[in-house]
């Protein structure tokens, strides 16, 4: 299974990582996974909340075993689209941005089934910009007009900003589906690889493989991950030495 940017728990998915995630993969075996996380590093904030306003990036990146980018940094803080196809810098001023949402994307628990669309982009970007209090937000207050053309999303700016596709792989950075009020939680629609299956603030996250998730090729390859919180996990040699990252994502292409 790939891992972006950083090892989860150094090695602990190591027999489920594979090589070549596009366009084929293989997986060792698929039995659940166990990660324990010191209870040192528990967080004041519970993860039932918009990702932009988590205060640590490990809760985010929880969040991120069901929610999804649009654009993330990957291996080598290699850029690589995840919901998005595409985002180009129009005029090559950072004026004008163009975000071709990637097609055949699929929200879970919708009824009939909801695809991607680039007005759920749109209202996304509106929120985070709505919330200036947040890194993310605070880094969007430039955007002067979102506008949806077809398949796209247009992010208009009133003066330039040639970072903007780089603030897009902030951690926060989580597409949800705007009928979910902003707030994660185990009922919310999701476009990712997993579904929360329970969660019990600072002691236990449990997320099983979605078995709608809209890449097929990917779709039954993902074993079950429990995160607990446990006052024997840190590295004792060296305290410091806790390293996480759960995105765990196929379009990533990270291997090891």
């Amino acid at each position: 299974m790939n891992i972006s940017r950083r090892t989860i728990v150094r090695g602990a998915l190591a027999s489920v990582i594979a090589s070549n995630f596009w366009p084929t993969l293989t997986v060792a075996h698929a039995k659940p996974i166990s990660v324990r996380i010191p209870t040192a590093r528990m967080p004041e904030a519970e993860i039932l909340r918009s990702p932009i306003k988590l205060e640590w990036s490990f809760d985010a990146n929880l969040v991120s075993m069901c929610l999804q980018p649009l654009v993330r940094l990957g291996g080598e803080n290699q850029l690589q689209m995840v919901l998005a196809e595409s985002i180009e810098d129009v005029l090559g001023t950072g004026m004008l941005w163009r975000i071709t949402v990637r097609q055949g994307v699929t929200w879970t628990d919708t009824v009939p089934t909801q695809t991607l669309s680039p007005e759920h982009v749109r209202a996304n970007i509106q929120y985070w910009q709505s919330q200036p209090q947040t890194t993310l937000g605070a880094q969007l207050k430039n955007i002067e007009k979102i506008e949806v053309r077809g398949n796209d999303v247009l992010v208009i700016f009133n003066q330039p900003d040639p970072q903007f596709l780089y603030k897009l792989t902030h951690y926060g950075a989580l597409i949800m589906h705007p009928d979910d009020t902003w707030n994660f939680s185990s009922q919310a629609r999701f476009t990712g690889p997993f579904r929360m299956a329970t969660y019990e603030a600072h002691r236990l996250a449990e997320f099983v493989p979605n078995p709608a998730y809209w890449d097929e090729r990917h779709r039954n390859l993902y074993p079950p991950v429990s995160y607990f919180y446990d006052p024997d996990a840190l590295n004792q040699e060296n305290p410091e030495r806790y390293d996480i990252y759960a995105a765990l994502d196929p379009a990533t292409a990270d291997t090891m």
